[in-house]
């Protein structure tokens, strides 16, 4: 009988797992010649020369919408440009996983029948719809009560030298990139930011949003990101 789902590596979104494989094929060189072709356009200057991995390079693309799930054009034409032509095949299929990749992580089999993959995207989607509902989650709202983590001496110097809305600091053997964003939000909160804070190593992510200060919105993005890594054994 033919398999037509499979769950993948819960958590990592298929776009994150290829800036991974491509930034383990790329050099110090390649993310030189990355940096001189966007340096100034369409990456400010300022932006280019705080990162110092390919990683953190097709992060801050896609937060410009450079590149997106829907669109891998941009980072095809760079490997091209840097002569790595040969990772275009990983690029390749990602876009085909992509095609078929929904919230839950599932990816549908090539079958015989495109309206029994829809039905089967279709029951998915039901699936999410109801559990939203049934938890009573405000999808535009999210809410973040004090975080637990107990941050030791290096923690601290960490965050102390997370400065301005957007970087990279090391904790450990850990190099962690952060943003912050402000936006419009009600009458009584005219202005809030978000933050999101990731892991370059392990691709892992946290967003937290609803903060009244960029710096508090930052702290607070690296802290669960923090211990995030830390329940995962990787501090």
């Amino acid at each position: 009988m033919t398999t037509f789902l499979r769950r993948v590596v819960p958590g990592i979104h298929p776009l994150g797992r290829l800036y991974k494989q491509l930034d383990d094929n790329l050099g110090n060189r390649d993310v030189q010649k990355l940096q001189t072709i966007l340096r100034g356009k369409p990456l400010p200057s300022r932006d280019i020369e705080k990162v110092t991995s390919a990683a953190a390079i097709f992060h801050l693309l896609e937060d410009r919408g450079l590149i997106s799930a829907k669109d891998l054009s941009f980072l095809k034409r760079l490997l091209r440009e840097i002569d790595r032509k040969p990772l275009l095949r990983s690029v390749i299929e990602c876009e085909k996983e992509l095609e078929a990749y929904t919230p839950f992580g599932v990816l549908i089999y090539p079958g015989p029948s495109l309206y029994l993959k829809g039905a089967i995207l279709v029951g998915v989607s039901c699936i999410i719809i109801a559990c939203v509902f049934n938890s009573e989650i405000v999808t535009n709202v999210v809410k973040h009560s004090p975080s637990n983590v107990n941050t030791d001496n290096l923690l601290d110097t960490a965050l102390r030298s997370a400065l301005g809305s957007k970087g990279q600091i090391k904790l450990k053997d850990r190099d962690i990139m952060y943003e912050a964003k402000g936006r419009i939000h009600s009458f009584k909160e005219p202005w809030v930011y978000d933050a999101w804070a990731i892991d370059l190593g392990t691709q892992h992510k946290v967003r937290v949003n609803h903060f009244d200060d960029e710096d508090e919105a930052i702290k607070e993005a690296i802290k669960e990101l923090v211990a995030d890594l830390k329940t995962k054994g990787y501090l």
